[in-house]
């Protein structure tokens, strides 16, 4: 009986590469990931045009460092003025998921995934009130509701 050997094109790897970092990216909002999608989606056209797996892979480099390095602090400073949340301060909300003291995590406010930090000096446990001491950019800063 023949076996069936799997064989994936370059092509096809980098846009799969640049789907998950896609997906990743609105997880995280972290404007870091969609340059590195944005990257592997430069190197699918160079793959595209049969260059060299090397240059492929300078092409995924030279795209997201120089995206990172330029665009990255623009794009967040435009986009997040825009979300102003001043009446969000003070708020309380339920915490879904433990959060360690000066700790960075994903969790869940208002139908939104936001990074938040515990600033407090001990844990948050999930699913106690924590209070929305400040927002800076896209993170929550918190701490524990007495």
């Amino acid at each position: 009986m023949d076996e069936m050997a799997f064989s994936f094109s370059p092509l096809l790897l980098w846009l799969i590469a640049g789907i998950v970092l896609l997906i990743g990216e609105m997880v995280s909002a972290s404007f870091f990931l969609v340059f590195m999608s944005l990257g592997s989606f430069a190197a699918a056209i160079a793959a595209h045009l049969q260059a060299p797996l090397l240059y492929q892979v300078l092409v995924l480099l030279v795209v997201s460092i120089v995206g990172v390095l330029t665009l990255r602090k623009p794009i967040q400073q435009r986009l997040l003025k825009k979300i102003s949340l001043p009446s969000d301060i003070g708020k309380i909300l339920y915490v879904d998921k433990d959060l360690q003291p000066h700790q960075q995590e994903i969790i869940s406010y208002q139908g939104s995934v936001w990074s938040a930090v515990n600033i407090d000096t001990s844990v948050i446990s999930q699913g106690s009130q924590a209070i929305i001491v400040t927002i800076e950019g896209n993170t929550l800063l918190l701490k524990k509701k007495l």
